[in-house]
């Protein structure tokens, strides 16, 4: 399977060339007094709500009968939109419910005999995280992590993956074989970010990161098919507005 890079490509230098301008913009706030934490970033005083969009990438380990072991692929990049709400708890903890729409869809072909091709049919997966933030006291760079569990929600599920054998004979000629297998509807999943909470002004501020999800329950199980998501891997950004 070829894997696309190009959304990173353009993504990473973009992203941190707003982190640069975002740095110094906070260090000219600092200058005209907005009021910041001593490691640099800003205080976690009042709620924030904020819009956030990013890319990802989805490491896939599967089975498919007749074939023994388990293959393993990484699908091309789908994207991400939703809206947050963070909460603080202390001056350096804060607790952060998120509401994100993946849309996603990809294709894998493996040659053997039969040959395969699985895909997933375009669809939408919905996220809804809750996250306990922490930002350690490091100075200068405004840092945070955040972990916690997420409640994943899987749209056209009925037959939505596509198993397709391909198998050649002398008398018969080429032959497909087409089965479809459900998608695991409700799942729930392990996140852990890590990323910069830049201050744009008093009540704006940038947020740059990266995300590793891990779902606990396989998309498919069955005896001709099995298919862990094993990871999820996002670049995102997002805004967050001081109420």
């Amino acid at each position: 399977m070829s894997i696309r890079t190009h959304t990173y490509r353009f993504t990473l230098p973009l992203l941190l060339f707003l982190a640069c301008g975002a740095a110094l913009h906070a260090q000219s706030g600092t200058e005209r007094g907005v009021a910041l934490a001593p490691d640099g970033g800003a205080r976690q005083s009042a709620l924030r709500v904020g819009v956030h969009a990013g890319v990802e990438t989805n490491l896939l380990r599967y089975q498919v009968w007749p074939y023994a072991g388990e293959f393993q692929a990484i699908t091309d990049e789908s994207t991400a939109f939703g809206i947050s709400v963070q909460l603080p708890l202390e001056e350096r903890w804060g607790l952060r419910a998120e509401i994100t729409r993946v849309r996603h869809t990809w294709a894998i072909h493996q040659d053997g005999d039969p040959q395969f091709s699985l895909r997933r049919i375009e669809h939408a997966r919905y996220e809804l995280p809750l996250l306990l933030v922490y930002r350690p006291p490091v100075p200068v760079i405004p840092l945070y992590v955040a972990a916690g569990p997420e409640i994943m929600l899987a749209t056209k599920t009925d037959g939505g993956f596509v198993l397709t054998y391909t198998s050649f004979s002398e008398r018969g000629g080429w032959k497909e074989n087409e089965q479809r297998f459900d998608h695991t509807a409700l799942r729930l999943a392990a996140v852990g970010e890590i990323g910069l909470d830049l201050p744009l002004s008093r009540i704006l501020s940038m947020q740059l990161a990266m995300r590793f999800t891990h779902p606990f329950a396989p998309a498919v199980d069955e005896d001709a098919l099995r298919i862990r998501d094993f990871s999820y891997w996002r670049l995102h950004t997002g805004l967050l507005l001081r109420l």
